[in-house]
């Protein structure tokens, strides 16, 4: 609920309780930040991006790092794909039980 209403104050008034994107939720893992724009244009040709959030430009409060891609559907819903290296993925399973509470 506090993360529907932090997107909603942002403005993002897409997120409702019917329309919580990390409900489906898939990963990527790339050996390098240098492949990220690829994977993120590859993407973008095949679905809408509704929300890109670049963590690796902009680490959040916990220190997380990741790319947040929110992905809208065929039928109309929101997905999330994280984008993650393999030492940035390690970090964010430390981080997020804080990330949580």
């Amino acid at each position: 609920m506090d993360k529907i209403a932090r997107r909603q104050a942002e403005g993002k008034l897409e997120y409702d309780f019917d329309n919580v994107p990390d409900v489906i939720r898939g990963r990527v893992i790339v050996k390098n930040e240098a492949q990220i724009d690829d994977i993120v244009k590859n993407i973008r040709s095949k679905v809408p991006i509704v929300d890109d959030e670049d963590f690796f430009l902009k680490p959040n409060g916990w220190g997380y790092r990741g790319r947040n891609l929110n992905i809208r559907l065929s039928d109309g819903s929101l997905a999330e794909i994280q984008i993650h290296t393999e030492g940035s993925l390690r970090a964010q399973e430390k981080i997020h039980p804080l990330y949580e509470n």
